[in-house]
């Protein structure tokens, strides 16, 4: 289960960076600025938008994201098993992806708030998660998966 927990931590923390890298190839039309129309991004310069932040704009990233990370890992000690941590995780960190995947900061002043509360938004799937989760247990324990 330790094991569990730190690839948490890890995805984690990369997931804003890595959905800034997949999403403009799987939705195109997010490249294309909410702003001004005619203004489309490539892809290097949609994650330029969180890259060039410098240090304290990646810790301070990184520690928002903490807020659903410790949410995950604190719901990672009332499981036996892994693979029940596997439907919260998905959720909530899908949910990180798409947001961060599809947040352009480019399109208003108050866009960057987003990085405050999509953080704060994410809890909602987490929690949502572990009633899915905490079935997959109990039906892991029953068939002798895990005790």
């Amino acid at each position: 289960m330790d094991a569990a927990r730190i690839i948490i931590v890890i995805v984690g923390v990369l997931v804003p960076y890595l959905a800034r890298i997949v999403f403009p190839y799987i939705m195109p039309e997010i490249l294309v600025s909410q702003r001004f129309p005619g203004l489309v991004h490539t892809p290097a310069q949609w994650l330029k938008q969180y890259k060039d932040t410098g240090l304290a704009g990646h810790l301070f990233l990184s520690a928002l994201n903490l807020i659903p990370i410790a949410a995950l890992v604190l719901l990672s000690f009332d499981y036996k098993s892994p693979w029940s941590l596997l439907i919260p995780s998905v959720l909530g960190l899908g949910f990180l992806a798409h947001e961060h995947g599809t947040l352009d900061l480019a399109s208003s002043s108050t866009a960057s708030l987003g990085l405050l509360f999509i953080p704060i938004y994410a809890l909602l799937p987490i929690m949502i998660g572990p009633v899915i989760g905490y079935a997959v247990d109990k039906w892991l324990i029953r068939r002798g998966v895990t005790q």
